[in-house]
C-alpha cells in the first residue's frame, strides 16, 4: 500500500512537472550583428564565420580597425539554450596549438556588472595573443501560467539562453 501510494504520488507529480507550457527563454533585444560598426575611431570589418563556430542560434565576428595597422576582432554568440558555455578560450585555444601563458591571467572588473571580463594570454610560437572574454546568462522570461515547482522544475532542465563576448587582440614582440 505504501509503495503504491508512493508511485501514485510520483506518477501524480510528473503529470504536473510535465504539464504547461514550456518556459520562454531570455531573447535578445536585436540581432547581434547590429553592433555598432564604428566605435569611434575603430571602424569595423565584417569577417566570415566558418561553419563549425555556428553551433548557436546568432553569431556575430567583426574585426575593427584603427590606423593602419592596430585591430582587434569581436566574437559574439547568443544561445537560447547555453550552447555558448562549452566553447571557452581555455579550451578552443588549446586545441587549436596554442598555449596559455599564466602570467597574463586577470579579472577585469566592470562597473554596474556582477561578471568580470575574464583575461588570457595565449601563444604560439612567438605569436601572442589577449584574449578577453565574458559570459551573461540571460534570465528566463516570466511564466505565470505555470507553478512555482513547475518552472523551478524547467529552470533544471532547460538550458539558460546566454551570450558569450569574446575580443582578441595581438601582443607585438619587441626585440630586446
Amino acid at each position: 500500500a505504501v509503495v503504491g501510494l508512493g508511485l501514485t504520488v510520483q506518477g501524480l507529480l510528473w503529470a504536473h512537472l510535465k504539464s504547461g507550457p514550456k518556459i520562454v527563454p531570455g531573447a535578445l533585444s536585436g540581432p547581434l550583428d547590429s553592433f555598432p560598426r564604428e566605435l569611434g575611431d575603430w571602424i569595423g570589418e565584417d569577417q566570415p564565420i566558418e561553419d563549425e563556430l555556428r553551433y548557436a542560434d546568432d553569431h556575430f565576428k567583426r574585426r575593427y580597425i584603427k590606423g593602419q595597422q592596430a585591430f582587434v576582432d569581436l566574437w559574439m554568440v547568443y544561445s537560447a539554450v547555453g550552447e555558448d558555455t562549452i566553447h571557452n578560450p581555455e579550451i578552443c585555444f588549446s586545441v587549436n596549438g596554442f598555449a596559455e601563458d599564466p602570467a597574463g591571467r586577470e579579472q577585469i572588473k566592470v562597473e554596474g556588472h556582477k561578471s568580470a571580463i575574464q583575461q588570457f594570454l595565449f601563444t604560439q610560437g612567438q605569436y601572442r595573443q589577449y584574449v578577453y572574454y565574458w559570459h551573461y546568462s540571460i534570465p528566463f522570461e516570466d511564466s505565470p501560467e505555470l507553478s512555482t515547482i513547475q518552472r523551478e522544475y524547467q529552470k533544471i532542465r532547460n538550458g539558460r539562453a546566454s551570450i558569450t563576448l569574446q575580443a582578441y587582440a595581438p601582443v607585438q614582440l619587441r626585440d630586446e
